[in-house]
């Protein structure tokens, strides 16, 4: 039996601190930080709601184009790990993802809970 080897998303770290510190330089607001990460999290949390619709109704074009979405959402707030989870669901083939993408999106929902609990972290050490 071999031993689980991490894949490169599980070993990453889970936000890019470097991006959170540029957008902080970019809010003139005091609440800046704390509005762009709310709407982060209502924004991905309606996206796994209907990536998982999609993928149940086996819409896959519409799947890729959702997941397409949260990567790019996810890279610019900083959370790279979700990012790479989108990423590795987006190389996926059709049968792979009609196969497979339930479990994928499972990874997605768990690296996006990782990412909103980190950002949470952040936004309550920032007060």
């Amino acid at each position: 039996v071999e031993p689980h080897r991490p894949s490169a998303v599980e070993v990453a770290p889970v936000l890019n601190y470097e991006t959170i510190t540029l957008l902080e330089g970019l809010g003139s607001r005091s609440d800046f930080m704390e509005k762009l990460i709310a709407v982060f999290i209502d924004d991905n949390v309606e996206l796994v709601r209907r990536i998982d619709e999609a993928l149940e109704q086996k819409r896959l074009s519409e799947v890729r184009s959702l997941v397409h979405a949260m990567k790019g959402s996810a890279g610019s707030i900083g959370a790279d790990r979700l990012a790479q989870a989108c990423s590795q669901l987006q190389e996926l083939s059709e049968g792979d993802l009609r196969l497979r993408g339930k479990v994928h999106s499972g990874r997605l929902r768990g690296e996006f809970d990782a990412a909103r609990g980190e950002l949470t972290d952040y936004l309550r050490k920032r007060r």
